[in-house]
């Protein structure tokens, strides 16, 4: 900005969504299964990771996590994360140019696919939603291993940064009797 301006506290989402795209996100080098980013323990419930990005076409990202002993199920939303905003110069008297629109939701097509422990076995791969679109891994069977599982993320090979969240969904997978309702 050519003036400065108080109208603003902290870095505004396309400053974000810049610095992402220079730096990466805040797990950093996570490109390789020795290099994973570990999510944890999880327990059953929701466990979320926010404020990820690929940061560039060759970038990936992939996480570690384990869960609990016994049969467990995951459902795994990527979310992608962004505004629909004019972006364009400010004009040197410090007025705005009318600017194009820009969305950074849907910058990349993102995908992602889940491996058991052995890092190769594929439980799932999500890649069928457009650009901009919530990619959903729908009740994985996590069969009866703690883990790790790993997660990789990956995008269209579009050279730009994509901002996303992930939301991990552990539920007890222990197969539940059908029961039956007898009418009169």
């Amino acid at each position: 900005e050519p003036t400065a301006s108080t109208q603003f506290d902290g870095p505004q989402h396309d400053d974000i969504l810049s610095a992402n795209r220079n730096y990466s996100d805040q797990l950093g080098a996570n490109n390789t299964l020795a290099s994973a980013s570990d999510l944890g323990s999880f327990g059953d419930g929701t466990h979320s990771q926010t404020n990820l990005s690929l940061a560039t076409s060759s970038d990936i990202d992939i996480y570690q996590f384990r869960t609990l002993a016994g049969s467990r199920r995951a459902t795994i939303t990527m979310s992608p994360v962004g505004l629909t905003y004019l972006e364009g110069i400010q004009n040197p008297d410090s007025s705005c140019s009318a600017g194009t629109s820009f969305n950074s939701r849907s910058r990349r097509n993102l995908a992602m696919e889940l491996f058991d422990s052995n890092g190769t076995t594929s439980l799932g791969v999500a890649s069928s939603a457009a650009a901009g679109v919530d990619e959903v891994l729908f009740n994985i069977d996590l069969g009866g291993g703690t883990g790790p599982f790993f997660l990789r993320v990956f995008g269209d090979g579009v050279d730009t940064s994509q901002l996303y969240n992930l939301e991990v969904l552990v539920e007890d997978g222990t197969p539940q009797p059908e029961i039956a309702v007898l009418g009169n």
